[in-house]
């Protein structure tokens, strides 16, 4: 099984919420297959010609929408499912994670790593 996970901020002032989200994975060759397969319909790709990331965010388009509509229905026929943590960033203090004198960098280590353990417990 592979995992993907990513963290993102989100709200209004995209600030204001904490996400890490799991993508669990226990066939990825099929969804990979197939997300690559309508990337390619679409002509999603970088400039060197490889396939591109999506980005929510960047469905700007009638075309991209369906592309994500399509990328979502894939998702939904796979066995992979999602997990997702979500904060509001007011409530997430790094200060719990370590000791005030300790690196910002390791405290986020340290709330990732707790998390992330979170999402993988069933």
């Amino acid at each position: 099984m592979l995992i993907y996970l990513d963290e993102s901020y989100g709200g209004k002032n995209n600030n204001e919420f904490f996400l890490l989200g799991a993508l669990f994975n226990p066939h990825s060759k099929f969804l990979h297959r197939e997300l690559s397969e309508i990337k390619r319909k679409y002509g999603f790709r970088k400039s060197d010609g490889s396939l591109a990331e999506i980005k929510y965010n960047n469905c700007k388009t009638r075309e991209r929408l369906k592309m994500s509509c399509e990328v979502i229905d894939a998702f939904f026929t796979s066995t992979s499912w999602f997990r997702c943590i979500v904060i509001e960033e007011k409530y997430f203090d790094l200060d719990r994670f370590g000791r005030k004198f300790e690196e910002t960098k390791i405290k986020k280590a340290r709330a990732y790593k707790k998390f992330t353990e979170l999402l993988l417990v069933p």
